[in-house]
Parts: structure tokens; sequence; C-alpha cells
């Protein structure tokens, strides 16, 4: 079992994975930017500008608000929705081209040939599996 830690600001987010394939890595990147993205998104959408760019009060809500977003239970089970949050949606959307770019270009993902994945569908399916 493999303990993988989201750092935002002086808090952290823990999230545990068993790591049986390669997937699993992805899953972890996934996680982490995630992280860094919501964070980034609220921040902007409270204080107008990004994380970086904040004081350290300001960091420290942002900090937080992404730590309780990223916990929040979004699904219905009635209706079998999982409802996504601002930031889920802005790092969905970020990391469709990362892995976009991962997967396709050549010598970014150690042992496979460029455009390994090429199909738009298959990235965007390949993103949502991760997500």
């Amino acid at each position: 079992m493999t303990k993988v830690t989201a750092c935002i600001a002086s808090s952290q987010v823990n999230f545990v994975f068993v790591l049986k394939t390669p997937e699993h890595r992805n899953e972890a990147e996934y996680l982490h930017r995630l992280s860094e993205i919501t964070r980034d998104t609220i921040a902007t959408e409270k204080f107008g500008k990004p994380f970086a760019q904040l004081s350290t009060d300001q960091q420290s809500v942002a900090a937080a608000r992404t730590i309780s977003q990223l916990k929040e239970n979004r699904y219905d089970p009635a209706s079998r929705t999982l409802r996504l949050s601002p930031g889920e949606v802005a790092a969905y959307h970020t990391e469709l081209g990362e892995w976009s770019d991962y997967f396709t270009r050549k010598d970014t993902a150690p042992g496979l040939p460029a455009n390994y994945i090429h199909d738009p569908t298959e990235l965007k399916s390949l993103t949502s599996y991760f997500a």
C-alpha cells in the first residue's frame, strides 16, 4: 500500500492507494494535480488571483476550502449522479490536455512510443477513468 500526500499550503490531504499497475500511479498523479487545480480555482474565485499570489492568511483559507471540497461526497445515489465542484471540472479539462500530451508526445511516457494513445475519445475516456 502506498500513501500519496497532496500538500495544500500548510495543510495536507492524504490519499491511500494500492499501486497494482502503472495506471494506479497515474491516478495518484491525477489526484495530486486535482488538489493543485482545485486550490487555484478556489483562490481565484474567492480572492481573484492564483493561490501562489495570495497572502499566507488567504492561502490558509483557500487550502481549508480545498480540503473541505475534496472530502465532500456529492454523489446522489437516487439519481446515480456525481456532481463535480468547479475545481474538479477545471482539473478535468486541464488534465485532459496534460494526459493527452503524456500519451502522444515523444519521450513523455517512459517506455511508451510516441502517439501510444492518439484517439481523442480514448484519451478522454482514460482521463475520466483517472478522475
